[in-house]
């Protein structure tokens, strides 16, 4: 393959393009207007949106000891995005506003895929959106299914509240019967031993006993919190990563002990302190800043040991690992609690043990009772809370923005479709035409004539269409019967005609010592132009003076006497026929141009050809003319012109770019080879104006205006 083949020529490929823009052009329109028009016609789409806002109203919050089980608030908005996309909550919208078929499943997924919930990056907001073709439905549709997501929600935090007032409920009945029996108690032992009322002295002990003890109890249900919850980490983290840090390693660390023997000095000294001063009192609070100083201390020595143990990577194992360190120092500082609070105990109890019995007794019961009475009022009170917050049903979602009937449809977007196939259009066209143009075979360019056919261009007709187009106004009114295909004759100043001039004067350079006679034109295929192109040229040749005559050698299919509207009763087929001397030329307008017609078709072109006759009438018209044009039938289809080539001074092949193929061109340079023809050079038709060599820049400085046309076609006729 020739290395043209491989090259890649940008302005060629841009050519291409301008050669079929106006297909591209039109394809890209088509493609916009049935976009439009599609879009036109589809379903619209209308998207109703409305936003709402979560927020954390449950019951259980108001609990100080439930807190810590309700969990974080930061996953909240993930667990009401994932619900309010849920089928539940669709199909009970669709229950609720009665559109629900009895083959439901397939609306309410049709409804999920329509509903959209995006929440707001660093905000507890959410927007909801709902597309549907009937705007009204979509608004109430959301409407509704916010109305019914904050309704379940509401039964969710009621029955949060109603679990926690049933939890304290449970526990009120037993603080009222321990405080029933604590009073009986009481009532019976003064009924027996008397009325014994303890000293002052005696009361003030047992006041700070049962405060000690109130105090035990409290630091004991948290200890025992945090053990539970301990263990329960422990268990979680043993099915993630077998490599956990024990309560030993931490208890018998020196730092710990070290701190732990500190927190416990500090809360012995804090009971001490509550013994004789208030809880406002400055000792008091300093003790406090004190143990909770002491208490941040261990906690960062344990998150040390527990970190340093620590050899998983696994962020679920890390929150485990954390949750651990806050549980075990949590439990360290309870027990070195629970210990300050037991030698506060004892030493009280060993100064009561030197107080009467009475005394004591009938304090401890009178302690006892009032003990449990301030548990019960306790509970009590929360039991109250919870009923007014279970008759409250606080939801926790809050619409900010209502949906509304939306009043302009969101698809389908006819503008955005129309553009997109557009462009869609135009590179599926660009595409398409680069495709066709590697399928077709045929000649495309000048240069690319030359290099396949190796041989000369000696002219290149531009395209007739820009021509044309002009001419038409300027020889508008000449007879219907005269062609417009003779434009050196009609047109003589147009790019066209002095494409013609350009061969008529290369035709002189190509044998300058002895001047060509006779000259073949034909070409590879049909429909390349031949005839036009030696008609004009006959015409161009004429109007030099010479005495020229045009021999239409087609006896196929002749075409010259339609050109120039002649009669075709007699022609070359009659010289080759009956007598070849005989004068069968038809004179023409052109002075100095006669034509003989092909005359009547014969059934044996070919033989005719190879007759004697054919080489008199040869010899007869060379002596009667100054040169001979023969119009001769296409090269590859027929061996008509092949037969004539060697007979005559030589030989002109049309080609014509986008008609004729490259193996059509190969052909009939290697037929003309074969016959030992005289190839004067090659005529390319229908070149495109930037490979016509200067006639269309020869239009644009030197075309004659439109009244110097209407005055030649008043020439003409």
């Amino acid at each position: 393959m020739d290395e043209m083949d491989y090259e890649i020529d940008l302005m060629e490929m841009l050519g291409v393009l301008a050669r079929r823009g106006w297909q591209i052009a039109a394809f890209m329109v088509i493609s916009m207007v049935v976009a439009y028009f599609v879009s036109s016609n589809m379903t619209k789409i209308y998207k109703a949106t409305s936003v709402i806002m979560v927020r954390n109203d449950s019951a259980v919050m108001s609990i100080p000891f439930l807190k810590d089980a309700a969990g974080s608030s930061s996953g909240d908005m993930r667990n009401y995005v994932e619900s309010l996309k849920s089928r539940t909550l669709a199909e009970a919208t669709l229950s609720r506003l009665g559109w629900l078929e009895s083959s439901g499943g397939q609306e309410v997924r049709a409804w999920q895929n329509s509903l959209s919930v995006q929440q707001v990056q660093g905000a507890d907001i959410a927007r909801l959106s709902v597309e549907c073709s009937n705007p009204e439905k979509a608004a109430l549709f959301l409407n509704t299914l916010v109305e019914v997501f904050q309704e379940r929600t509401q039964q969710m935090n009621q029955e949060s509240a109603r679990a926690a007032r049933d939890f304290i409920q449970q526990q009120l009945a037993v603080a009222e019967e321990r405080l029933r029996e604590s009073e009986s108690e009481l009532l019976r032992y003064k009924e027996t031993k008397g009325i014994i009322e303890p000293s002052s002295e005696t009361r003030a002990w047992v006041e700070k006993l049962a405060n000690i003890e109130q105090l035990l109890s409290q630091t004991g249900v948290e200890l025992q919190a945090a053990t539970s919850e301990q263990e329960k980490l422990h268990e979680i983290a043993g099915e993630i990563d077998p490599t956990l840090i024990t309560s030993t390693t931490i208890v018998n660390n020196p730092l710990v002990q070290q701190q732990k023997t500190m927190l416990s000095q500090l809360e012995i000294d804090l009971a001490a302190a509550l013994q004789q001063y208030t809880e406002n009192h400055p000792t008091a609070i300093g003790l406090r800043a004190q143990i909770e100083e002491v208490s941040d201390k261990l906690a960062e020595e344990v998150e040390r040991i527990v970190g340093s143990e620590t050899m998983s990577l696994n962020p679920i194992y890390q929150d485990l690992t954390r949750g651990l360190m806050s549980s075990q120092a949590a439990m360290v500082g309870l027990e070195a609690k629970m210990a300050a609070l037991m030698n506060s105990r004892n030493a009280i109890e060993a100064e009561l043990a030197s107080i009467p019995e009475k005394e004591v007794a009938i304090a401890r019961l009178e302690r006892n009772r009032r003990v449990n009475e301030e548990i019960y009022v306790m509970l009590r009170s929360k039991y109250e809370e919870m009923r007014i917050s279970e008759a409250m049903k606080v939801s926790g979602i809050h619409v900010v923005d209502e949906a509304v009937v939306p009043t302009a449809p969101v698809k389908p977007r006819k503008l955005l479709n129309t553009a997109i196939a557009g462009i869609l259009g135009f590179f599926v066209a660009v595409g398409a035409t680069f495709i066709l143009e590697q399928m077709d075979t045929t000649l495309k360019t000048v240069q690319e004539v030359e290099q396949l056919v190796s041989t000369p261009v000696l002219g290149t007709i531009p395209d007739f269409n820009l021509t044309q187009r002009k001419r038409k106004r300027s020889i508008g009114k000449r007879q219907d019967n005269e062609s417009s295909d003779l434009i050196m004759y009609y047109d003589p100043r147009s790019p066209i005609s002095e494409a013609f001039r350009t061969l008529r004067t290369n035709l002189e350079f190509v044998s300058p010592g002895a001047p060509l006679k006779s000259i073949l034109v034909s070409s590879a295929g049909p429909e390349e132009g031949k005839s036009m192109v030696a008609a004009n040229l006959a015409i161009s040749l004429a109007q030099t003076g010479k005495q020229v005559i045009l021999v239409d050698a087609d006896m196929r299919k002749p075409t010259q006497h339609k050109l120039f509207s002649l009669e075709n009763r007699a022609g070359l087929t009659t010289l080759l026929v009956r007598d070849p001397e005989q004068d069968v030329r038809q004179e023409t307008p052109v002075p100095g141009l006669s034509i003989i017609t092909g005359g009547p078709i014969p059934p044996n072109p070919s033989e005719l050809l190879t007759s004697n006759n054919m080489g008199t009438v040869i010899d007869s018209l060379a002596r009667n003319a100054d040169i001979v044009i023969y119009d001769s039938p296409p090269m590859a289809v027929v061996s008509d012109a092949l037969i004539l080539s060697p007979k005559l001074d030589g030989v002109l092949v049309v080609v014509r770019l986008g008609t004729t193929s490259r193996e059509a061109a190969k052909r009939t340079r290697g037929l003309l080879k074969t016959s030992r023809s005289r190839v004067l050079g090659i005529v390319v038709n229908e070149v495109a104006h930037r490979h016509g060599y200067g006639s269309y820049y020869y239009y644009h400085y030197y075309g004659k205006s439109e009244d110097d046309n209407d005055s030649d076609s008043e020439r003409i006729q």
